[in-house]
Order: C-alpha cells, then sequence, then structure tokens
C-alpha cells in the first residue's frame, strides 16, 4: 500500500543551479539566468534597438564577439572547477611581474603557437601587456610537460575557440601561462576572462 502511494505521488525534480547563475530582473520579472543566458538576452536586446534606430551593423559583430568570449570563459571557469585546475589571480601576477621588469620596463603576453601569431599579424590585439613585436613568432622556450598535458587537455575541450599566452619580461624567463576566448579585436577584450593556470621557475612567487 505505502509502495502504490509512493508511485502514484507525483514528485518535482528541480533542475540543478549552473556555477555561473545569477538572479537578474528583466521586464517579465526576477529569474535565474547563466552567464551564457544573460549574453543572449543583451544582444539580442541589442540587435532590436539597432534595427529600430537604424544604425551600423559593425558594432553588432563586435558585440557577438564579446558576447561569444563570453560564453567561452563561463565555460572555462566550470572546466577549471571541474577539473580542479588551480588558478592564479590576474591583479597578483600582473604586480609580481612589474616588480620583476623594474622601472621602465613591462611585462608581455608572448604568443605559445602559430595560431595566436596570427592574430596578431592583424595589429588589432596590441594592447596593453601584449606584444607589439613586427613579426612575433611562437614561444620556444622549454615548457614543463605538466603544463603542456594543461594546455592539450583544454584544447581537446575547446578547439580553437581559445588561444594561449606565456608572459615574459623582455624575453627573460618568467613563466606564466594563460587561456582566454579566442578574439579578433581589442575592443572585445576583457581582463575577467583571463585564465592563469600554471606557472614554473617562479620560487618567489606568492598568490
Amino acid at each position: 500500500m505505502l509502495l502504490t502511494t509512493l508511485l502514484r505521488k507525483k514528485v518535482t525534480v528541480e533542475k540543478p543551479v549552473p556555477m555561473d547563475a545569477q538572479i537578474v530582473v528583466t521586464e517579465k520579472g526576477i529569474k535565474v539566468e547563466t552567464q551564457v543566458e544573460t549574453a543572449q538576452r543583451t544582444l539580442k536586446n541589442y540587435e532590436e534597438i539597432a534595427t529600430r534606430i537604424g544604425i551600423s551593423h559593425e558594432p553588432t559583430r563586435i558585440t557577438r564577439e564579446i558576447i561569444k568570449a563570453d560564453e567561452i570563459a563561463s565555460r572555462l571557469s566550470t572546466f577549471f572547477i571541474k577539473n580542479k585546475i588551480e588558478l592564479y589571480d590576474y591583479t597578483t601576477v600582473d604586480r609580481w611581474l612589474e616588480k620583476k621588469a623594474g622601472p621602465g620596463r613591462t611585462w608581455i603576453w608572448w604568443p605559445l603557437r602559430n595560431i595566436e601569431t596570427q592574430l596578431f599579424g592583424n595589429k588589432t590585439l596590441l594592447f596593453h601587456h601584449f606584444s607589439s613585436w613586427d613579426d612575433p613568432t611562437p614561444y620556444d622556450k622549454p615548457i614543463p610537460i605538466e603544463t603542456l598535458r594543461k594546455v592539450e587537455q583544454i584544447i581537446d575541450n575547446f578547439g580553437r575557440d581559445v588561444m594561449f599566452f606565456v608572459s615574459e619580461v623582455t624575453r627573460i624567463l618568467d613563466p606564466f601561462i594563460m587561456v582566454m576566448p579566442a578574439i579578433t579585436s581589442k575592443d572585445s577584450f576583457d581582463e575577467k576572462n583571463i585564465f592563469i593556470f600554471d606557472m614554473w621557475d617562479e620560487p618567489g612567487f606568492k598568490k
């Protein structure tokens, strides 16, 4: 009797809340959205307004890239949590490398592969902490195999949607490695979408 009652009873199974969920207020009320859903809604609203006022579609292209980058960054964040890969705070790393660079010098993110150098050939990503070399070449110094395994794992999950850079101070070995969504314009860059996931030969660095 008890079993029959339990089988007939309606049971509601709530959908797990994503790690990047947030409470937002929309025209239809309050709801829970992921970062991706918020970005998609923002894009839709943008396109509707742009169409109504008749502006150029060029900003829409940039907006689409920004939204795609945010979506990839959200997936990267989940990936690192799921795989228990430790991340390093960008601001802390920045201060550390600026200190190592010394007065009148700075550090840069050097492209890891040919895929990243191709973007620099377009002169579209030349901004703070990114190289301004006329003919950039991939990073050519030794990288620990454990780090390469992490890079391979990320590529297996994200393919060409991401790009990698290694930190350097005027070609002096200061290796932190980061991954970020693949973008084609500095207007799409957002520091919060940088994930520094490994380092080596930095014995004095403290998180």
